[in-house]
């Protein structure tokens, strides 16, 4: 993975590298491994999810990143995040960015 990673910032140093494990297949202790790979190969963000695993991110997924690297990756989660109350308990418990198809419904009921 990192020998990708510096290929593509060879070609571009700025581009964002988001790297996406499907946390749905892996356990805890496989989640923090692969957080902690992806530090140590240089990612910008942990991805829990693209949407075709077999679910939607976890406040457990972002909290198990958090305790294993600290801030050293940025998380992006995605999957199953359509209100505003689940997105400030993801943000809450560490998630940098949201991923979702309901934006215009969270901005519009934070807005209330």
């Amino acid at each position: 993975m990192a020998e990708l990673i510096l290929c593509v910032r060879a070609v571009n140093p700025h581009i964002i590298v988001k790297c996406i494990p499907e946390t749905g297949y892996l356990t805890a202790d496989e989640i923090k491994k692969t957080a902690e790979v992806m530090v140590k190969a240089g990612a910008d963000f942990f991805k829990t999810c693209s949407g075709m695993g077999p679910r939607g991110a976890t406040v457990e997924d972002v909290q198990l990143v958090r305790a294993a690297v600290g801030s050293a990756i940025k998380i992006k989660v995605a999957g199953g995040i359509s209100d505003y109350q689940t997105a400030c308990t993801f943000i809450a418990a560490g998630a940098d960015r949201i991923g979702t198809s309901h934006a215009i419904e969270i901005v519009t009921e934070m807005a209330r």
